[in-house]
Parts: structure tokens; sequence; C-alpha cells
């Protein structure tokens, strides 16, 4: 079973919860994409924290989720995972992706505080 939570305006925060394997991965895909495509969202902070179950199409899916972001000129970073999440993104060559170093955790701060200035704007 796979659920995902979506909150947020802007700053959009997507809770994925249990299963994200081949059976579950085109309900995350079309999640995300709606969140995408809403046109009020600056950045998407990806929560896999309670993903429990992790294949290649799930991963696979949540790496072609950012590269649509980085197309639509919108971030997207997992701000939390698993272990599981983790050690699967990473052998996958997608460690970039993930909470991790300083300098890359404070220049995603600066631009979440960018964006929220912006949206506070409108």
């Amino acid at each position: 079973m796979l659920e995902i939570e979506v909150e947020g305006s802007g700053i959009v925060d997507v809770v994925v919860r249990g299963e994200l394997d081949m059976h579950h991965a085109p309900s995350f895909r079309s999640t995300v994409a709606s969140v995408l495509n809403r046109g009020d969202v600056t950045a998407v902070e990806l929560d896999l924290t309670a993903v429990e179950v992790l294949d290649a199409a799930g991963a696979g899916t949540v790496i072609v989720a950012h590269r649509i972001a980085i197309n639509l000129r919108v971030s997207m970073r997992v701000c939390a995972a698993s272990a599981l999440a983790t050690q699967i993104l990473t052998l996958l060559g997608a460690a970039d992706l993930l909470p991790g170093e300083r300098s890359a955790n404070v220049e995603w701060s600066a631009r979440r505080q960018a964006a929220a200035r912006q949206a506070m704007r409108r």
C-alpha cells in the first residue's frame, strides 16, 4: 500500500508512506505530475522517511520526477529519507537528491527562503 500526502502552496511538502514499488510507482508519478503542473509551485520537499519498500521502479520514478521538476524550474529535493531509500538512491547514483552535506542543505535552505519571500509578494 502507498499513501501520499501533499500539503502547501509555493513550497509543497510531499510525504510518501509505505511501498513505492512497481505496483505503486504510477500513483506516485501521477501525484507528483499534478503537483508540478499546478503552476504555483516553486519547490517540492519530498519526505521518504516512512517508505518501507523501494524498488528500482519506485526509485526511478523519484529520479525522473526530479528531472522533470528541473525542466519546469521547480526545486525538488528529498528532505528526509528512510535508511532503505537512502541506500537505494545512493546505489543508483542519485545521492545528490538526498539531504546530506552541510553546503547542500544551506543552499537548499536559501532557495526555500527565497521561494517563500517570492510567494509572499504575490
